[in-house]
Parts: structure tokens; C-alpha cells; sequence
């Protein structure tokens, strides 16, 4: 690919282990920025940059469930001990997986799905945009 305009960029994509997330970092590594996979599944996130450093571009993987502050935080600190600075965030995660149980409506949705649903939604990209 031709287009280079986040030539030397740094990114973090979360929810990037799959789906579209993984579909937006792998454009951005191929567009020239230096990506950060993230999501909560190792194996995928792993595979993912893998695939990514195969096309000679630049990726790394840090686990984190985006639901828990700490691991905001970190993901944020990995990123800048990494790659030096952070220019892109990419709030992809969703809480997708709530067992199947309750979350298919409200008036059938649990108080805990409900929680979960509002801090990966709401509160972590709230928290990571102003780390």
C-alpha cells in the first residue's frame, strides 16, 4: 500500500485481537504507524501482530482488559516505554461477551452485565482518552 499517512505514528487499537480491530491496526501498520494490539486474548493478539510483522511493518501486543483501570494504565505506560510517545487511540473494545444469558435486552439484562457493559463502553474510553 502506497498511502504512508501515519508514516511513523504511534497507535493503540483496542479490542484489535479480532474483527475490526484488527482490521483498523493492520491498515494502520500497513499505512507506516507503529501499532499497538490490544485486547484480552493472547493468543489472538499475538497472532495478530505476528501477521502484521510478517508484512514487514511494525506491531506489538499487550494484553489488557480495558474494563480494569490498572490495566489502562499500563497499556497506556507500555506503550510510551515501548515506542516513546502515543499519537493515536482507537477505542474499539466492546463488551461483547456477557455469557449470552441476559444481554439481549434491557429489561432481561443483569445489573453486573449492565456494569460491565457501561465500564468497557463508556468509562474505559473515557479513562484511556485522558491518561
Amino acid at each position: 500500500m502506497s498511502d504512508r499517512r501515519m508514516q511513523g505514528k504511534v497507535c493503540v487499537v483496542t479490542g484489535s485481537t479480532g474483527g475490526i480491530g484488527q482490521a483498523i491496526a493492520t491498515l494502520f501498520a500497513e499505512m507506516g504507524a507503529k501499532v499497538i494490539v490490544s485486547g484480552r486474548n493472547q493468543a489472538n493478539g499475538v497472532t495478530v501482530v505476528e501477521r502484521i510483522a510478517a508484512a514487514g511493518q511494525n506491531a506489538r501486543f499487550v494484553q489488557c482488559d480495558i474494563g480494569n483501570d490498572q490495566d489502562c494504565e499500563r497499556l497506556i505506560q507500555e506503550t510510551i516505554q515501548h515506542f516513546g510517545r502515543l499519537d493515536c487511540l482507537v477505542n474499539n473494545a466492546a463488551a461483547t461477551d456477557l455469557s449470552g444469558q441476559d444481554n439481549k435486552t434491557v429489561t432481561g439484562m443483569s445489573l453486573e452485565s449492565w456494569d460491565v457493559q457501561m465500564r468497557v463502553s463508556l468509562r474505559a474510553v473515557f479513562y484511556l482518552s485522558r491518561i
